[in-house]
């Protein structure tokens, strides 16, 4: 009998602390926040054009299905120039390519001359509350593709896939 008291007492113990522990791992999610006009629309994964002679830096809000807010941009990466060069090519240069969700951030660079990818690199990753199992980057003169495969606290998993395509002097993003 004292057992079985023994082991309800445990029980409710667990019980109770998952129910505190959760709440509170759930309240540390990231949240971004921009001083632009928020033109977010309701869609499961995320497909942008970004037309490089509209600017350097460019993003875009994205509201999950879930409610949830993520962000996909690119932004120009500061370069050392000589002073004669100061003239802004929208089709060259170094391109930071990133995608913040709630739980993953993401990001890569790449090298873009005469509308085409020449080089890609510096893939990398944050995450809040899931693990990754598995990474991989590809690239070529069009396209460059980082996917992440995750688990969420054991519960969910799925492929996390950031993307950016060149078309014509148009760089096209996706992410996931």
């Amino acid at each position: 009998m004292e057992v079985v008291k023994v082991l309800r007492t445990l029980k409710a113990s667990f019980f109770l602390s998952i129910l505190l522990i959760l709440p509170i791992c759930f309240s540390f999610s990231p949240s971004t926040a921009y001083a632009a006009e928020s033109d977010a629309v309701a869609i499961s994964g995320a497909t942008q054009d970004f037309d490089l002679t509209k600017g350097p830096e460019q993003s875009h809000q994205i509201k999950l299905k879930d409610g949830t807010v993520a962000v996909i941009g690119i932004k120009k990466t500061n370069e050392p120039s000589l002073i004669w060069d100061s003239y802004y090519n929208n089709a060259s240069g170094t391109w930071t390519i990133y995608y913040n969700s709630p739980f993953i951030y993401r990001e890569f660079k790449i090298k873009i001359a005469n509308s085409l990818i020449t080089s890609a690199w510096g893939q990398n990753y944050t995450t809040i509350g899931c693990t990754v199992t598995n990474e991989s980057f590809i690239w070529n003169s069009k396209q460059a593709t980082y996917r992440l495969n995750y688990e969420s606290m054991g519960m969910a998993s799925g492929i996390a896939v950031l993307q950016a395509t060149m078309e014509g002097s148009t760089l096209h993003t996706y992410a996931n």
